[in-house]
């Protein structure tokens, strides 16, 4: 049965009062709050007490603050706290009907007079009580304010009164014997939380009041400084809000109490939606268009984020394999498996509809990897063959008519055609594009790069592809090589720092890593020419585990074959073929994917730069040694790697998380760094087939395609499902070509992709043979 002084039977009547009076003085409704009080029988929002101490603060009556009236308070428990460090609860003037009142002269010599003889009270108190540690903290609280308060008296006889003799006086006759009392409490109590950093302690309020003696103007109008507010009246209502922590909220309600739970009660309601995704501190307090109604339970952001298609492009209707927007989100390029006309990389305007801007020529195998410079003028593409291009999207090709399927048609025929599709008659556009062609192709050569003394002490020498791999603007001067097959390169990423612009690196399934300089046209480390295992069989090192390293066997020799402690030796083991790479932003790291469920995580912040390559004669790169950091143990088969994306808020606290999608039928999220895995997301089907995944929405979400033709959305940090498309569920449609096409039952989502500079915007491709472009909408 509900109680009389309870509402709901939980909430205590006279408290929830006390905070509709202290709402209505707060939104300035305060004769609706007088009416309350009057009806309520005068419940007040401040005890007595508390509106006497805070009058007399306010007209500087400091002379009539005294032990008794300090210690009849009723104050919080465990209140004591480190002032500077925790926001203090602001106190509302008009909560203590004292509005206009007007400051009079100080009484300087009552005031001290008074401060000292409530110090003797103080004094014996401490030394005639028999404390237990709840009495002594609650004596401790009750000194702590006294010290405020002259603390306070102090800084208006140097900035009201200006009266630093008197000022010196008092800080050497009254305030330290307070501090020093009050060091000796913190003793008693035996304490911890005295250290260098607090800001409220006995040695620092000393320092700070000897340092504003010496130097007033230092410390004065100093935001969020402890010492004075601007004026009088400020500075004293300062000294209330830091008294106001002090204080049992029952006897004085908080400024912004009914606020502050209705906060919490709707971070309450999104912490127990499992489709959140958005931080609720964020959203309440710094979202300025952000409103939230009162009226009904919070919305969920399942309910608020929406997907919505606004593009689906015709690519030939052919698999699209790949999808890369570049850095500057001008660009999307996708790679597509063409049967007929062979393999194309198109490149797409997406300022301008995303129209077709230049088609890349060069490519007679399906491509795998795309991958764009930082400054999204270069692409490099690879594909099944050994063959790495790289295109200058700012260079200027063939101009050519496509029509609706892409295929080139002779430049006299019409704009506008009716063909034949299929027995049906539809009307076919052309359209103006380029064609252009690599400016650089080079090979992983499958033996290990040699480097000659150079000929010339002036002319520094450098490292190149095989003739029989290089571009036509290589060099082999300096390498002696077999002629011999190249490895096939199926990934590749760029560096993004100045100090290594123009270096990229690729990976090979044919177990090779290589870094490829276009500055110099020629590649300049291999891995697989520095890799061994380290096996520890006795001893204490490593718990006799197998270790990969790229140190060189000379290195490994010097440093453990000269030791008796262990009996180590060189186990020689092939490099692991690699899947996928990718290098992290600061250019300090690479991730390798390989073929055997790891990631291998290599420093490679040792990379000599290009002025430090421009001075090497020879050039000693080849043999250069990288740590490997960590193995991330994922254990079934990856498909993809993926970074967060750049230049988002949370792109820092973020920066050592890769996302990974495994075999089957999952996505894991890991700390390379730390080699921990934090996180996993179900509900996608992969089994079979290369499926690709990104984060996006400023990093908030993860996006993977799927082999059900669906594209599925997660929260990254809870993992639960937020969003499922439709994308790519319908079987490739054919073309006037479709007696080529077999039946097949997959309907794969093959890759998503995010735009870079737009967060609302992403991509999908799937075999459908159809580009979607998709934006976020938030409620």
């Amino acid at each position: 049965m509900q109680s009389e002084n309870t509402v709901g039977g939980i909430f205590d009547k006279v408290q929830l009062t006390k905070l509709l009076i202290n709402t209505l003085k707060d939104l300035g409704y305060n004769t609706s709050a007088k009416s309350l009080q009057q009806e309520s029988g005068g419940i007040q929002i401040e005890s007595n007490g508390v509106q006497k101490l805070f009058t007399y603060i306010k007209l500087g009556q400091y002379e009539t603050i005294d032990f008794d009236m300090l210690n009849a308070l009723s104050l919080r428990q465990n209140s004591s706290y480190n002032h500077g460090d925790i926001e203090h609860t602001p106190v509302n003037v008009k909560t203590m009907n004292i509005n206009n009142i007007i400051s009079r002269d100080l009484n300087t010599v009552a005031i001290i007079d008074n401060f000292e003889i409530q110090y003797n009270i103080f004094d014996q108190y401490y030394n005639e009580t028999d404390f237990d540690m709840d009495i002594l903290g609650r004596f401790r609280n009750v000194l702590e304010i006294m010290i405020l308060i002259n603390k306070q008296f102090f800084l208006e006889l140097i900035y009201e009164i200006k009266d630093i003799p008197t000022a010196v006086i008092f800080l050497r006759t009254v305030v330290r014997k307070y501090l020093t009392l009050w060091d000796t409490v913190l003793s008693g109590l035996q304490t911890n939380i005295i250290d260098e950093e607090m800001i409220f302690t006995p040695d620092k309020i000393l320092r700070e009041l000897s340092s504003i003696l010496t130097m007033p103007e230092a410390h004065q109008d100093i935001p969020g400084s402890t010492s004075w507010s601007g004026s009088v009246t400020e500075s004293r209502q300062t000294l209330i809000e830091r008294i106001a922590f002090y204080i049992n909220p029952n006897d004085l309600v908080p400024q912004g109490r009914l606020i502050e739970l209705l906060k919490q009660a709707i971070k309450y309601q999104r912490s127990c939606n499992i489709s959140t995704v958005f931080d609720e501190d964020n959203t309440l307090d710094n979202e300025k268009d952000q409103h939230v109604s009162l009226l009904q339970n919070n919305l969920s952001d399942f309910e608020r984020i929406n997907f919505s298609e606004q593009k689906a492009i015709s690519a030939n209707r052919n698999e699209i394999w790949y999808l890369e927007f570049s850095p500057n989100g001008r660009y999307l390029a996708a790679a597509i498996a063409n049967v007929i006309h062979g393999r194309k990389v198109l490149i797409y305007d997406v300022q301008n509809d995303f129209k077709i801007l230049k088609i890349l020529k060069g490519n007679d195998q399906s491509i795998l990897f795309l991958s764009f410079s930082d400054d999204s003028r270069y692409l490099v593409s690879c594909s099944f063959n050994e063959n790495t291009n790289i295109y200058d999207l700012e260079s200027h090709g063939e101009v050519v008519e496509i029509n609706n399927e892409y295929q080139v048609v002779p430049s006299e025929a019409p704009r506008m055609r009716e063909v034949d599709f299929n027995g049906k008659k539809r009307l076919e556009e052309t359209v103006e594009t380029e064609i252009i062609e690599p400016f650089d192709s080079f090979a992983i050569p499958a033996k290990k790069l040699e480097v000659k003394e150079s000929s010339s002490s002036n002319t520094p020498s450098t490292s190149a592809a095989p003739e029989s791999t290089t571009s036509s603007h290589g060099t082999t001067d300096n390498i002696e090589e077999k002629k011999e097959r190249s490895l096939r390169s199926w990934c590749c990423d760029w560096f993004h720092t100045e100090k290594h612009k123009g270096k990229l690196i690729v990976g090979s399934p044919d177990r090779d890593v290589v870094i490829y300089d276009t500055n110099t046209r020629s590649i300049i480390y291999k891995w697989s020419q520095n890799w061994t295992i380290r096996r520890v069989k006795t001893g204490n090192f490593n718990n006799g585990r197998d270790e990969f390293t790229n140190f060189s066997e000379s290195t490994i020799a010097s440093v453990f074959y000269s030791s008796a402690d262990y009996a180590d030796y060189l186990k020689e083991e092939d490099f692991p073929r690699i899947h996928s790479l990718k290098i992290s932003y600061d250019d300090k790291y690479l991730l390798l994917m390989t073929h055997v469920g790891t990631i291998m995580v290599f420093n490679i912040s040792t990379l000599p730069t290009n002025e430090e390559m421009k001075s090497m004669d020879p050039p000693n790169i080849i043999n250069h040694i990288f740590k490997l950091e960590n193995k991330l143990k994922v254990g079934n088969n990856i498909t993809c790697i993926s970074l967060p994306a750049r230049n988002c808020p949370n792109t820092n606290k973020l920066s050592s998380l890769v996302l990974v999608n495994v075999q089957k039928n999952e996505l894991q999220l890991w700390d390379y760094k730390q080699n921990v895995m934090i996180q996993k997301y179900y509900g996608q089907k992969q089994q079979e087939f290369i499926i690709r995944s990104c984060f996006g929405l400023d990093n908030k979400l993860v996006v993977s395609g799927s082999e059900d033709g669906k594209v599925y959305v997660w929260d990254l940090l809870k993992g639960n499902i937020v969003g499922i498309l439709l994308g790519h569920v319908k079987e490739l449609a054919p073309t006037r070509h479709f007696h080529l096409f077999l039946t097949r039952e997959n309907k794969n989502c093959n890759v998503v992709a995010w735009n870079p500079t737009n967060k609302y915007m992403f991509a999908s491709g799937g075999d459908d043979g159809l580009i979607k472009i998709w934006k976020v909408t938030i409620d």
